[in-house]
């Protein structure tokens, strides 16, 4: 393979990883397809699942989702081109689950929030084998409320969460579930919404609509995890079924020499391909 052609290859391979899929799963129970750039919503298909609580990748590339207690504090996958749903197993089933959301560390364990009730709330770790759960810790400090609605792992370690009670987003410890901090600005967050990123330094995050027990500003935004500057993507001004999203999940981007080494790889390819044919 010639220079010129493996470096078109490998900037066709990076221009790839920055547009990655994003999903969302709305309150109709239908999980979409969500352009990054404005927002755009494509139907992908019908989960048969009320009362979504939280949506994200793994690592592997599995599409997960976690309901509230409505619907039996549910764990499963979803298939990424229908939307069907498979259950795993129940998150602390004789517990009250609400809104919440879910995580993935690199590494692929698995978070997810709120178990309790607000003035308790819980982080859990789950199996994703089996959908069992454990308690990491309270996330509440000095006794105030709180709602987690979406959640995204940082690059440095820590969980980044949307703070319904607060109206912004707080830093969370994932070993003991404490908050340790919030980031700068505020959002009208809503009781339903979602959050994710695919690099742990740039997240995306949308808030609840006006239908809500407490309505939200119905927004899509990209945010800095670090700075909490945010950009709106979209204002989806209410126009979302019941109360709007219900989680926000998408694909990790691979790291740069990860995308270098695709690259090589194709090129030793098809040098030996052209060998085999001489």
């Amino acid at each position: 393979m010639k220079k010129s052609v493996l470096i078109v290859c490998l900037g066709a391979l990076a221009a790839g990883a920055v547009q990655a899929q994003m999903y969302g799963l709305l309150d109709d129970g239908n999980l979409y397809s969500v352009n990054m750039t404005n927002g755009d919503l494509t139907v992908i298909g019908q989960t048969n699942r009320s009362s979504m609580a939280g949506l994200e990748l793994s690592p592997s590339g599995a599409l997960y989702y976690i309901t509230t207690v409505a619907n039996g504090n549910e764990f499963g996958t979803l298939d990424k081109t229908t939307g069907v749903a498979t259950a795993i197993g129940n998150v602390f089933p004789a517990e009250f689950l609400f809104e919440g959301a879910l995580a993935f560390s690199p590494s692929g364990v698995c978070y997810a929030t709120n178990v309790g009730a607000a003035s308790d709330a819980r982080l859990v770790k789950i199996n994703t084998a089996t959908g069992v759960a454990e308690t990491v810790g309270t996330m509440n400090v000095a006794g105030a409320p709180v709602d987690i609605n979406g959640l995204a792992w940082r690059s440095d370690g820590v969980l980044v969460g949307m703070n319904r009670v607060s109206s912004s987003l707080v830093t969370i410890n994932p070993l003991t579930g404490a908050i340790t901090g919030s980031l700068p600005g505020s959002e009208n967050m809503g009781a339903t919404g979602g959050m994710t990123s695919a690099d742990g330094k740039t997240g995306y995050f949308v808030t609840g609509n006006d239908a809500a027990s407490n309505p939200g500003s119905c927004s899509l935004y990209s945010v800095d995890l670090f700075t909490g500057q945010k950009k709106l993507i979209r204002d989806y001004q209410n126009n979302l079924p019941g109360t709007g999203f219900r989680g926000l999940a998408i694909a990790p981007v691979p790291e740069p020499m990860t995308m270098v080494g695709m690259g090589l790889g194709f090129a030793a390819l098809a040098r030996r391909r052209r060998v085999a044919s001489r």
